[in-house]
């Protein structure tokens, strides 16, 4: 823009301070140097006017980003001029060249040493950050260090004297020369133990803060270790109470058990009741004599929690399973002890919950058979592992076959056979239920037409196969089906889906929405394992299952248990009043089959018929069942004595 008219190439500067500037050079025929705003470009201007023979000279230099990075700095120093003043915040200030670091009394306050000012170096500081935290820190530093970084923020952990690990935030400014290199650094460090440990909504201390907690214990010298505990509570049934008064409600309670848990351990320092996840609670005892002072404090945590509490103007009632690993057991990780705690809370559940068990080494083995099942389960479909079995339905009057049961098996090539109430559970937790359910699906559908096209059984003889519950709640399951039943040219009321009630309690209306979807495709819907659940009325009669199953525990106990035939006896009333046929599951005696019939159950399967058979196994019956009925495999009833069913009113 050499020699070009400046009231030309800059329009917008004649009104401005720069006219007058100018005018003034004109004028009195001095130099001035200034710095002005230029609205239309939106920049800042260093200009410089001074005569030059018959004309003025001008020189302008855009100092915009300049200008907001010294504004900037100004700020943040005065920012930093307000924490020297706080009560709060430990402020220190470090020489990059010398490493002299000044640390005011505040700071020195903060990690449990004498409120004094001190000037020290870095290592006064490094040697107090937590191990872990420190390599990450000194990576960030220089990343800051290296970069146009002012300001810097960073949490971490620090050694407190008398208390541990306590977490602060250190937030400060870097001060650069001429050439951007760090000459100073300036902050204040602030604690925020608080805030990091503490689980929000109870104001227990959370996992992480438990786990450093029961590390800090573990630490303690031998002198003054008694022993100790680390106690895990599971809620049962937790899920239950969001479901029926919402998730608002459901916080009350985790609310109120945490005043509960925590008022128990109120007189001893060394103790702490912590939350580690959803409805999982953890205790650290930290001064007990032995096992016997654990079980007893579990116990009491029993009668603790089971008291009723008050909501909504209901009362209800609270069950926990608890699991017990104790201190003196030789651990040297605080997270291993927990996940042992956590190991035995589960067992607890699986004993059938508001359960205390200790944990054992042989609950170590089947942790680590659980993971090595896992493991193998990963690989059992690349090698071909899974078989289906398959357990024929009849009527039960005339012994004639109505359908099948597709049951997966796991053919383990060193273990043998699995049990699919040994890997099922698994299968579920790791997702690997859904490819299994796919292959189920595809293998029974295809296995099926089959036998129908090859004549081997009636057009009407139906296929039934379980949904898991992973299964059930997938998107897109409604479209996959439709999708199997059309590729492999299969009528959709020969296939019938069994749902389990657990699958679908956790959400009844979406549940309903995923069953008349698939009720629309035409398969048929049976309710698996009835009785054993929640059984509510209030969302039988809103969902369209075709069938009710009797659970094979109350048929096995038909012919010793009174309360077994009642619970029958209701079921099947159950399903006349809600138009539902009953299937009664695990018949294994003529006497079973003749008390079901008399109280008017049509259907059943079971061992008196047959067992699960692989495919060539269900060929070889079938064909060895003229008229496609298994009348030979069982005793009908004109052939028992009478025998009058009979129940308490």
């Amino acid at each position: 823009m050499l020699g070009q008219n400046i009231w030309k190439a800059f329009p917008g500067l004649v009104g401005t301070g720069f006219e007058q500037k100018y005018r003034q050079v004109a004028q009195e025929g001095i130099a001035l140097s200034f710095n002005e705003y230029y609205a239309p470009l939106k920049a800042y201007f260093k200009g410089h006017v001074h005569p030059s023979g018959d004309g003025i000279v001008v020189f302008l230099s855009d100092v915009t980003e300049q200008r907001s990075l010294d504004l900037e700095l100004r700020k943040v120093e005065e920012r930093y001029r307000l924490a020297a003043r706080s009560t709060t915040e430990g402020v220190w200030d470090r020489d990059m060249l010398t490493d002299q670091i000044y640390y005011s009394a505040r700071w020195q306050e903060i990690v449990g040493l004498p409120a004094v000012d001190f000037i020290g170096t870095s290592a006064d500081w490094e040697n107090r950050v937590h191990p872990k935290d420190l390599l990450l820190g000194q990576q960030a530093q220089r990343e800051m260090e290296e970069q146009n970084t002012l300001e810097f923020r960073t949490e971490y952990r620090m050694r407190h004297e008398d208390r541990g690990w306590i977490w602060v935030r250190n937030e400060g400014i870097i001060i650069r020369d001429q050439e951007n290199r760090p000459t100073r650094k300036v902050g204040s460090m602030k604690e925020i133990t608080s805030e990091k440990s503490i689980e929000p909504l109870t104001g227990l201390p959370n996992r992480a803060s438990s786990v450093e907690q029961i590390d800090h214990r573990m630490e303690m010298p031998s002198k003054e270790q008694a022993t100790f505990a680390v106690i895990v509570v599971g809620l049962d049934v937790f899920n239950r109470i969001n479901d029926s008064f919402g998730r608002a409600s459901g916080d009350a309670i985790l609310i109120e058990i945490a005043r509960r848990l925590d008022s128990t351990i109120q007189k001893d320092p060394l103790s702490i009741a912590g939350r580690i996840t959803g409805d999982e609670f953890v205790v650290l005892l930290g001064r007990i004599a032995g096992v016997d002072d654990a079980i007893t404090y579990a116990n009491l945590l029993q009668h603790v929690l089971s008291t009723p509490i008050e909501h909504q103007h209901q009362f209800l009632t609270i069950s926990a399973s608890i699991g017990i690993a104790m201190g003196d057991e030789g651990y040297h990780s605080a997270e291993t002890m927990l996940e042992d705690a956590e190991v035995a809370m589960h067992q607890a559940k699986r004993a059938g919950k508001a359960q205390c068990i200790l944990f054992g080494a042989h609950m170590r083995e089947r942790t680590r058979r659980r993971v090595e099942l896992e493991t193998d389960l990963r690989g059992a479909f690349q090698r071909n592992e899974f078989i289906l079995h398959y357990q024929p339905k009849v009527l039960l009057e005339t012994g004639k076959l109505v359908g099948f049961e597709a049951l997966v098996r796991w053919q383990h090539p060193v273990k043998g056979m699995i049990s699919p109430a040994e890997f099922i559970p698994y299968a579920e937790e790791t997702g690997l239920i859904i490819d299994i359910g796919r292959w189920t699906l595809r293998n029974a559908i295809r296995q099926a037409k089959v036998w129908r096209d090859s004549g081997l059984v009636a057009p009407d003889v139906t296929m039934a196969v379980n949904l898991s519950t992973k299964q059930f709640e997938r998107p897109g399951l409604i479209a996959e089906i439709a999708k199997k039943l059309a590729e492999e040219d299969f009528p959709a009321d020969c296939l019938t889906l069994e749902v389990t009630e657990s699958a679908l309690m956790d959400n009844i209306a979406g549940a309903k929405k995923s069953l008349d979807g698939l009720r629309s495709l035409g398969v048929h819907l049976d309710l698996d394992d009835f009785g054993t659940g929640y059984s509510s009325l209030s969302y039988l009669n809103r969902l369209p299952f075709d069938s009710l199953k009797i659970d094979q525990s109350f048929v096995h106990e038909l012919t010793d248990s009174q309360e077994s035939k009642a619970i029958a006896q209701s079921i099947l009333q159950l399903g006349r009043t809600l138009n539902m046929t009953v299937i009664a599951e695990g018949i294994e005696t003529a006497e079973q089959s003749l008390l079901l019939m008399q109280v008017g159950c049509l259907y059943g399967q079971g061992y008196l018929f047959s067992k699960p058979l692989d495919a060539e196994g269900i060929r070889e019956l079938l064909t060895a069942s003229p008229g496609m009925g298994l009348q030979s495999h069982l005793l009908l009833p004109n052939d028992l004595p009478e025998m009058p069913f009979t129940t308490e009113k």
